[in-house]
């Protein structure tokens, strides 16, 4: 039962990985659909999907170490919980970015600020 879960997280997260990649499709043509669509719904529809794609990739990768291949195995009880950790720290440190510029573009939808990214020497 455990295994079908984390294949379906999996698949969904191949699924929207395909949602994503139509949406980076329409924004390397975005001089062509401005008409018809507005660029920032298409960045903010991105952004959107790009991250819980993200979110599901890595959820699948930390459940996949928590299965009965790994858990009769009591040597590797230590490197399970360290790839779980180091995998949760690596999601939460890449999403940082990926958040504020989502956050970004939903201020700029909603109250027509422009986001000033700054640059650290």
């Amino acid at each position: 039962m455990e295994l079908l879960f984390i294949a379906s997280i999996g698949l969904i997260s191949t699924i929207l990985l395909l949602f994503t990649m139509s949406s980076g499709w329409a924004a390397l043509l975005a001089l062509r659909l401005r008409e018809r669509i507005k660029p920032i719904f298409n960045k903010l529809f991105h952004a959107t999907v790009a991250s819980v794609t993200f979110i599901g990739g890595m959820t699948t990768i930390i459940l996949a170490y928590q299965t009965k291949p790994w858990i009769g195995q009591e040597d590797y009880v230590h490197f399970r919980t360290a790839m779980s950790y180091i995998i949760l720290l690596i999601t939460i440190l890449t999403l940082i970015g990926a958040l504020k510029t989502l956050w970004c573009h939903v201020r700029n939808i909603i109250l027509g600020q422009r986001c000033h990214y700054e640059v650290v020497p």
